[in-house]
This record gives structure tokens, sequence and C-alpha cells, in this order.
């Protein structure tokens, strides 16, 4: 089962259902609300209002804008999908021509954008040459003076100067020769979890996190699906989830000295450990951070 960040993601995903929404702002069609009931979670769902969360094709044409092949809309009049499409090639078919789309229908405040390319952002096109459009725009420029004999000190031209300003700093430098920067090392560790009920579970997992169990016969933590981690909550087994913290340089020094002393057969009355952490902290060595950290 799947859930999804917006509404309009999970009706395209799933035109024929009801749309649902948790507490914690996911959204999923019913069979998913539905299994999730099943597991002993009954609250925290509420059936979604398109309106609540789409722009209605009145407004989208209102402002100016227009269909193109490929986007979407959901008519809460038949409740169905349809795409917007060049050429309608039969009666019948949940799609709409592109003509018939951007006319001015009746009943349009019904009528909800699930998907239109003239809402999406446009970014910025980058080329393979460094500041590539800044170089284009400067050409132009100094080809309006040098060749046209335009005067660079009227308006217009200041105000050109001042976009390919504007362009230069919108433009990434080329990153062909950049390194990429090396991820800091982390160490990894399993912290008990606990739940008084089983929907804390469910608000846990729809926030994107997961739980993880405990092998008996090799004590490794496998990750767990929902289901699998109810299923051990009810049977008062253990969950954990995974914790990641970086690796310092005084960890690195301490398991090395620890080493060494195993290595060399070291016995005293402190631990290893211990004897490695007093000669860091004692500020008798002073360690060179190693690159990448």
């Amino acid at each position: 089962m799947t859930t999804y960040n917006t509404y309009q993601e999970a009706k395209i995903a799933n035109p024929e259902s009801n749309i649902y929404v948790s507490i914690s702002g996911v959204f999923a069609d019913s069979d998913h609300v539905s299994s999730i009931a099943l597991s002993g979670v009954n609250e925290g769902w509420n059936e979604c209002n398109p309106a609540d969360y789409c722009m209605t094709v009145e407004q989208f044409l209102n402002d100016g804008h227009a269909f193109v092949e490929g986007d979407l809309m959901y008519s809460s009049i038949t409740q169905e999908v349809f795409t917007i499409v060049k050429h309608l090639e039969h009666k019948g078919s949940t799609a709409y021509s592109i003509d018939v789309a951007n006319n001015k229908m009746k009943r349009n405040d019904e009528r909800f954008i699930l998907h239109a390319a003239a809402l999406e952002e446009k970014p910025f096109l980058q080329t393979r040459e460094e500041f590539g459009h800044t170089k284009t725009l400067n050409f132009i420029y100094d080809r309006m003076v040098n060749v046209h004999g335009e005067n660079s000190s009227v308006d217009y031209m200041h105000k050109l100067k001042n976009a390919i300003a504007f362009v230069e700093q919108s433009e990434e430098p080329c990153s062909a020769g950049e390194k990429e920067k090396p991820q800091p090392r982390t160490k990894v560790k399993f912290e008990k979890v606990e739940f008084d009920f089983v929907s804390e579970i469910a608000m846990h997992y729809e926030g994107g996190n997961v739980l993880f169990g405990k092998r008996a016969h090799d004590n490794t933590k496998p990750e767990l699906c929902i289901y699998g981690a109810i299923s051990m909550h009810r049977h008062g087994d253990n969950l954990y989830r995974k914790v990641e913290t970086p690796i310092t340089t005084r960890d690195l020094f301490i398991d090395e000295v620890e080493k060494q002393l195993k290595d060399i057969g070291f016995d005293g009355d402190w631990s290893v450990a211990c004897v490695a952490a007093e000669l860091f902290d004692s500020s008798k060595f002073k360690l060179l951070e190693q690159e990448g950290e």
C-alpha cells in the first residue's frame, strides 16, 4: 500500500477511489485506509474534498492559463479523472480535447486541476557552457553598440545591462570539473522505542519513519513494514529505531588506542576505552582532522 504527499498525486494514481488524508498530512486511497483499519487503527483519516486542495478549472481559465496535451482534471460531477488530448477519438472516453477544455464550460467550478503544465515552475535552463546565457546576452549587447550604433547610455540599454547581471546571478558555474564532497562517516545504533497504542505506530510510519525488529538467532535488526511492527507490538516484542551520528576525531582516536592496547595485551584496572578517553581529553595528543570528516 502506498501513501502520497499531495491529494493530486493520490487521485492521479487512484482515479476511481476516494482519497483520504491522515492527521499527519499524508494522503491515501480508500483501500489503504481500510487495510489500516483492519490492523486496529480506525481513527485519524478523513475523506478529502478536492476543493480544499485543487484549483478549479474556472479559476485556471480566468487566470489566463490554457490546457495542453497531457494535463489532467477531476470532475466531481461524474467523479472521473479526465485527460486532455489533442483530438477526441470517440465519445464516452474520459478525455477532453484541448479545444473543448479551453472553452469555458458550465459547472467548471466543479472541475479541478490535478496536473497542468501551465502551473509548473519552469527551471532556469542551464547550458553545457559555463555562463552560456550571460555570454550570449553580452554578445547581443556588444553587437547592438558596435555594429548597430546603439547609444549605451540610453535607458533601455541600461535595463538590458541590468538584465544581463540578473541572469549571471541565476546561472550556475559549470560543475564538470568539480569534485563531490565526501559524505561524513557515521556510526549506527538502534534505540528501543515504546508505543502505548497501535495508532501511534501508524502515525510513526505516516510521517515517513520506519521501525526495526530483532532476530533472536543472529541478533540482527531487520526493517519492518507497518503491519510487521503492529504484529510485534501486539506480541510484546521490542521495537527499535535506527540512529545515525557522525563519527568524530575523538571516536577514531579512542577506537585506534583500544585496538593498539589490545594488540599488545594491555591489562589493568581501567578499561581500555577509559585509558583512550583519558589520553585524548588530556590534550597531550593533538590530532589533525582526517580528510573527509
